[in-house]
């Protein structure tokens, strides 16, 4: 059976054809990216929509954009939540090597997504924040926005929403998970719920049979 490599539209390689030493080397280094690029690439997103999470909203209600968050963004929600990407990249591999062992690697088709769970987590520090912030008569800041406290003094030091709401996780992690586990489940049991009982409804008639 041929198992072609391609790049490109002009580039092809029987991968059985190849000697001993190059599929050793080609699958050695593929093995590499898989659990370094790849995985890395998944947690950065994780990382880009739990900031996305953390933001406030438009004026207009709208949600923030996940590629207007920064670098320095990106970086500041690593340092303030060593072990979230500890947990993350641990559970990208795991999933990467599932997928291995399983025949299954190449299959999927979706992007990386954002758990419900974190994102509700995620709600649930910003919420905490901007309560936090009013009962001290702070305005919330908003995207590189920071906050300065204790301003003048030797401890004076500055802090940005998400640096806040990394800190609010990092500090009642295992509180905000147990209230989001049971918000999404009520939210999925709701959905079904609905979901049942618009297959269960009568087919739409008019106007004067929906009484409008």
């Amino acid at each position: 059976m041929t198992h072609a490599l391609t790049f490109g539209t002009d580039i092809t390689r029987d991968f059985n054809t190849l000697p001993l030493v190059s599929q050793i080397a080609l699958a050695t280094r593929g093995f590499a990216h898989l659990l370094g690029n790849e995985q890395a690439s998944k947690v950065v997103s994780k990382i880009r929509g739990a900031v996305v999470a953390a933001s406030p909203k438009g004026a207009d209600g709208s949600t923030r954009k996940v590629e207007s968050v920064t670098k320095d963004e990106v970086q500041a929600f690593r340092a303030a939540n060593p072990e979230q990407i500890k947990t993350w990249e641990a559970a990208a591999r795991a999933e990467a090597l599932k997928d291995l062992d399983e025949g299954k690697l190449g299959t999927r088709v979706a992007g990386p997504r954002l758990d419900p769970v974190e994102t509700e987590i995620a709600r649930l520090a910003r919420v905490d924040v901007i309560n936090t912030l009013k009962a001290h008569n702070l305005k919330a800041p908003k995207g590189d926005e920071t906050i300065t406290f204790l301003a003048g003094t030797p401890q004076e030091h500055t802090r940005t929403m998400a640096q806040m709401v990394a800190n609010k996780i990092a500090k009642n992690g295992e509180r905000y998970k147990r209230e989001a586990e049971k918000a999404v489940a009520e939210a999925a049991r709701k959905r079904k719920a609905a979901e049942a009982a618009a297959k269960a409804a009568p087919a739409q008639g008019g106007a004067e049979e929906l009484g409008l």
